[in-house]
């Protein structure tokens, strides 16, 4: 089993606020961390921002996730540590929309974001030195970012951009 996992299950993903829901109070996704000893935490949202997912977890703890804002309906890759608590990726390609899927121990983020100046998904590598990457495609219009190991390596998908009929 992997090393700082034996006493503790992660399991992440978003859910409902105990607000009560009525036609009147909107509802919003918060991400979690479960443990075996502390069982489903909320963490929450950021100052500014409505509903928070979390996708991925690293071996040390620390999460990856997107923050959404229901006003704007803008979405931001995030992180999320019980050390420093939420952080908003710098350094993005677009600030309208963003989305962390992967971490790995070196803290380096893959995700999809806008390519810059349009509405298109790519694929990014983020780390604190170089800010968003956009890696490109296959030839096609987008690609999408879903893990990456602790080479730096990144998986994912792109549109090849050959027709299929």
């Amino acid at each position: 089993m992997i090393k700082g996992l034996l006493l503790t299950i992660v399991v992440f993903g978003a859910f409902a606020t105990a607000e009560k829901v009525s036609a009147q109070t909107p509802h919003h996704d918060h991400a979690f961390l479960w443990t075996v000893t502390a069982g489903m935490q909320d963490l929450g949202v950021p100052v500014g921002w409505s509903d928070s997912y979390a996708n991925g977890i690293s071996r040390n703890g620390v999460i990856v996730e997107y923050v959404g804002n229901s006003d704007t309906g803008n979405l931001a890759a995030a992180v999320w540590s019980v050390q420093t608590g939420w952080q908003i990726l710098s350094h993005r390609l677009n600030q309208q929309y963003s989305a962390a899927y992967a971490i790995n121990n070196a803290r380096q983020i893959a995700g999809t974001t806008y390519a810059a100046g349009s509405t298109t998904e790519h694929a990014f590598l983020w780390t604190a030195t170089t800010g968003m990457q956009d890696l490109g495609t296959l030839g096609g219009s987008t690609s999408f970012a879903f893990g990456i190991n602790d080479k730096g390596e990144v998986v994912g998908q792109s549109d090849n951009g050959q027709r299929r009929w």
